[in-house]
């Protein structure tokens, strides 16, 4: 399958992009920006950490990561898991620190914090980015409550109402199906973001070209069937 593949596009994309943002000689915003940090943490939040948590998770992702198979040989399901929630914390922390440097490099210039003071791209980006960062509060709350023992669980979720546990019951059924689709959802936000104006900035058009390209092929990997080899032997 694609496994390999989007792991190592999508990590070669982030390097670029962090060497493209601190490098001011192919008009990157540099270290002193603290606009620099936001892409930077975003793309390793859902280029490098919750793809490989969503991949560790499916159970394909033996030998990718050599370290982790020392830790891990992701055969049974509860390894598998341990290691997504791991991974997937680790995005969901990233994810918010991209989110704390974009609020602070907005309020430091008096920015509009919901983009009503600025280009229709830039502003469409915010909102998209808006859109991901409570789709990944959902996931990680979805995912807390699966493994969370029942009676362990909030009252109302352990009360009389039907309709509320079959709510909650659906959430958890398409948690996996909403985190693949959250995951190609910011491939696609980060692409949009490669294009727009950083500030007074902006890349080389080459460098652009570079990282959608790493992207899309990672998006594209993404989606590609796995060989029964790959589909690892319940334990």
């Amino acid at each position: 399958g694609g496994t390999i593949l989007t792991i190592m596009l999508g990590l070669v994309a982030w390097i670029l992009l962090t060497i493209s943002m601190v490098d001011v000689n192919v008009n990157g915003t540099g270290f002193g920006s603290v606009f620099t940090y936001h892409p930077i943490f975003m793309g390793l939040a859902f280029l490098v950490l919750m793809t490989m948590g969503v991949l560790a998770y499916r159970g394909d992702m033996q030998g990718m990561v050599p370290h982790l198979g020392q830790w891990y040989n992701l055969r049974t399901k509860k390894e598998r898991k341990t290691l997504h929630i791991v991974l997937q914390a680790s995005a969901g922390v990233s994810a918010l620190l991209g989110y704390i440097f974009i609020f602070t490099a907005h309020a430091l210039v008096g920015a509009n914090q919901i983009g009503l003071d600025t280009t229709w791209p830039r502003t469409v980006h915010v909102y998209l980015g808006y859109i991901a960062l409570a789709w990944v509060c959902r996931q990680i709350t979805v995912g807390i409550l699966k493994i969370t023992p029942k009676e362990e669980q909030p009252t109302f979720l352990l009360n009389d109402a039907q309709e509320s546990r079959d709510w909650v019951t659906n959430m958890m059924s398409v948690h996996g199906e909403q985190g693949r689709y959250l995951l190609m959802f910011a491939y696609c936000i980060i692409i949009e973001g490669m294009w727009l104006t950083m500030n007074t900035s902006t890349w080389d058009w080459s460098v652009k070209v570079t990282m959608t390209s790493l992207v899309g092929g990672a998006f594209i990997m993404f989606w590609l069937p796995r060989p029964l080899d790959a589909v690892p032997k319940e334990a």
